[in-house]
């Protein structure tokens, strides 16, 4: 991961006393641009639920129990806390494309402008905290679908 980019992040939501305050939250435009050109920063992202259930369908189909478990014992070995999410990412996302309809899931008729970069910065630092929370999912799997070079290097 681009550090410079991990750091346009971080300094968006945190600081040393904590969360920045929500009238503080402003990334210069050419430091989010540089952030999102390294997949570290999103734009804003809307979808509906059919479409998203779709994509989780597809991504569970492209990532096997072993890519999910070889990242879960990268994470715990060289402290890549984004790596940490895929396994819990993964037992949800196939709870979700199976009809699980628990009321505790905040499965939504439709996402819009749904800030991404909030998600990835809690990922980042503490391997993810809203597992009720149906968008985090995306972002957790979407590593694992390149991480033979990490696991295999």
């Amino acid at each position: 991961m681009d550090k410079k980019a991990k750091d346009i992040l971080f300094k968006t939501y945190w600081t040393s006393a904590g969360w920045t305050n929500d009238e503080n939250r402003k990334t210069d435009p050419v430091d989010f641009d540089y952030a999102k050109s390294k997949g570290v920063m999103f734009d804003p992202f809307s979808i509906g639920k059919t479409e998203l259930v779709d994509n989780l369908k597809e991504l569970v189909n492209k990532i096997s129990k072993d890519d999910v478990s070889n990242a879960f014992l990268c994470s715990l070995t060289n402290k890549q806390f984004e790596l940490r999410s895929a396994i819990g990412s993964y037992a949800n996302a196939l709870r979700v494309v199976n009809g699980d309809t628990d009321k505790s899931w905040d499965l939504q008729e439709k996402y819009v402008d749904e800030d991404l970069n909030v998600l990835n910065f809690e990922r980042l630092k503490w391997g993810g905290v809203r597992h009720n929370c149906i968008n985090p999912l995306i972002l957790g799997l979407n590593d694992v679908k390149g991480l033979t070079f990490l696991v295999n290097n």
